[in-house]
């Protein structure tokens, strides 16, 4: 995310990215462990003085950072953000991905802006209140590694365990690992298939937890091998990785 300096009507325009999953989204039950990567595609955002909100996300956005902010929000004038959400487009190729967390961490530092609290020195303060706005109209389990991602870009990392909250860092990508956006003929999930596989989990936990802890163990070891620099391990772990989800796929 960073801010541009140069605006038509004096407020500070923002831009935040949008994300896809390399790794995890927190379908399966006890899966912990999502990664996650920024796109050149983004939210634009900038606060108008006298605008009408055209969203209830960024409704929230602008409610929850007034009371958030309490008395330095009274130097927002009355309006709301205008928003440009990232295109689902990546390389020229359609991609697919919720644009919601990335319009929330935009907007939500718009408002920051404005009244002059500089978004390097508010990171956190601004994921929270995108977050919270988030939460409440778009809801969503992998929210949170999203809005990390549109707030600080480049890889993220997301580490989501029962009754705590996420702990999100950032990852560096190694030198020769690049990431190329494309399509494929698989056929998506079914319908129905995450209910399915939290079924097949209490109808036999013992198997189901053979399963999910090698599903973890090659998403731990992508990790280290990014964190070491071994992209072509890291791919290798990826692919290990998939094949144990696939296993799931077979039992329900």
């Amino acid at each position: 995310m960073r801010r541009e300096r140069i605006t038509l009507v004096g407020t500070p325009t923002v831009i935040a990215p949008g994300a896809i999953p390399l790794l995890g989204d927190f379908a399966l039950p006890g899966e912990e462990l999502a990664v996650l990567a920024a796109l050149s595609s983004h939210a634009t955002a900038q606060y108008i003085p006298d605008e009408a909100s055209s969203s209830p996300l960024l409704s929230a956005v602008t409610e929850l950072t007034r009371a958030y902010l309490g008395e330095t929000a009274a130097a927002l004038p009355p309006g709301a953000v205008l928003l440009r959400p990232p295109a689902a487009r990546e390389d020229g190729q359609e991609v697919h991905f919720d644009t919601a967390p990335a319009n929330a961490v935009a907007a939500t530092a718009a408002v920051f802006e404005t009244v002059g609290q500089a978004i390097g020195n508010r990171r956190g303060e601004i994921l929270q209140v995108a977050s919270a706005a988030h939460h409440t109209t778009c809801g969503g389990v992998q929210s949170d590694a999203e809005l990390a991602a549109a707030l600080h870009g480049g890889l993220i990392k997301s580490v989501c365990k029962a009754n705590t909250a996420p702990r999100i860092e950032s990852l560096a990508a190694p030198a020769a690992l690049h990431l190329v956006v494309f399509k494929t003929a698989r056929v998506p999930l079914p319908a129905g298939w995450v209910a399915s596989v939290r079924k097949f989990a209490e109808r036999s936990p013992r198997a189901y937890a053979t399963i999910i802890d090698d599903v973890r163990e090659h998403a731990d070891r992508f990790v280290a091998e990014l964190s070491d620099g071994n992209a072509t391990a890291a791919i290798a772990s990826a692919g290990h990785y998939e094949i144990g989800r696939a296993s799931c796929r077979e039992r329900v």
